[in-house]
């Protein structure tokens, strides 16, 4: 039985992690234009989304997690984006 569910898991992974977006994704998708701005939540990656979570539901200031979040996204988000331009 392991013999055969083995290589149906392994050929259906992909298409089931893409098939929908995590919970994680959802609630950092809900709860980030609170903090910043036209982010596709869906182009962040997996360590991203985690930092950002976990950075919204925090006991920081508004004003620090803001900062904060956008330092984890990088690019024009972030204070070097904003001086520099950089992307």
């Amino acid at each position: 039985m392991k013999r055969i569910l083995i290589p149906f898991v392994a050929i259906l992974a992909p298409a089931l992690a893409t098939a929908a977006p995590s919970q994680l994704e959802q609630n950092v998708s809900r709860d980030l234009p609170a903090y910043v701005d036209n982010v596709d939540v869906s182009q962040l990656s997996p360590h991203q989304l985690g930092v950002i979570y976990q950075l919204i539901h925090s006991n920081r200031t508004e004003n620090d997690k803001r900062l904060l979040i956008r330092s984890a996204l990088g690019g024009v988000h972030s204070l070097r984006g904003v001086f520099f331009g950089t992307k």
